[in-house]
């Protein structure tokens, strides 16, 4: 089978988006409200912690951003949304 991944970065009035998009077929509906659980996998034991997303999110979260799965095109799609960072002018 033919894989792609596509990345897709644009801005909208309050945030940077960061989408990133590849050729899997979708989440299951009965992992997507578990996925960002640490050690939550669909993988064979050994073949994966469980770690990945659960890390970035918390990553993500401490810096006010966040993660989300889109379900828009039957294939894997995730959103990040980065706030706009707040310019601070001196006083001089």
């Amino acid at each position: 089978a033919h894989r792609w991944l596509k990345v897709e970065v644009f801005s909208s009035d309050s945030a940077v988006i960061l989408r990133v998009h590849d050729s899997g077929n979708g989440i299951p509906l009965e992992h997507r409200d578990k996925l960002f659980q640490p050690f939550f996998t669909t993988k064979p034991v050994g073949e994966s912690t469980g770690l990945g997303l659960a890390i970035v999110k918390g990553i993500l979260d401490e810096h006010g951003a966040s993660i989300s799965l889109l379900d828009q095109s039957g294939h894997t799609c995730f959103e990040i949304s980065f706030p706009h960072a707040e310019e601070k002018i001196d006083a001089a």
